[in-house]
């Protein structure tokens, strides 16, 4: 990426020096011989010896943006294993906080008087019953039945 940058600017100022070394634009009465004769000289350079420099520049090219993806991919790494162990300690804490709240719900419904709608109905207590009316009366064995006289 700064390779792409550095190109960017080198590129600026050469195209601020072509404008500072070339004259004012022409006017608008000047004709293509005029314009042609202020136009910089171009030259060709030899084939062999211009693919030679463009293979040495491309291949250093290539080798420094590999150079800078593998110098990106250790803190990249690093950054997304901190990342991964940050969500597994909040996972951690949220887990616990989940568990100390069901446990204190729990500790609390437990404690807690039952209500006569979760209780079911309340009934009086059952009242003795009384003992049968043969039980009340003296048996015969022991007493007379008739009265002395």
């Amino acid at each position: 990426m700064s390779l792409l940058l550095d190109a960017l600017k080198r590129a600026e100022q050469e195209k601020l020096a072509r404008q500072a070394e070339s004259p004012p634009p022409a006017a608008p009465h000047t004709t293509a011989s005029m314009q042609a004769a202020n136009a910089p000289n171009l030259e060709l350079q030899p084939i062999a010896a211009s693919a030679g420099v463009a293979a040495r520049s491309d291949a250093q090219a290539a080798q420094a943006v590999f150079d800078a993806k593998a110098a990106t991919r250790p803190a990249a790494a690093a950054e997304g294993g901190r990342k991964g162990a940050l969500l597994a300690a909040l996972g951690a804490i949220a887990v616990i906080v989940i568990a100390a709240g069901a446990y204190v719900w729990y500790s609390i419904q437990t404690l807690a008087p039952k209500s006569l709608a979760t209780a079911g109905p309340l009934r009086p207590p059952a009242a003795p019953t009384p003992p049968p009316a043969s039980a009340m009366a003296p048996s015969g064995i022991g007493m007379p039945t008739t009265p002395p006289t």
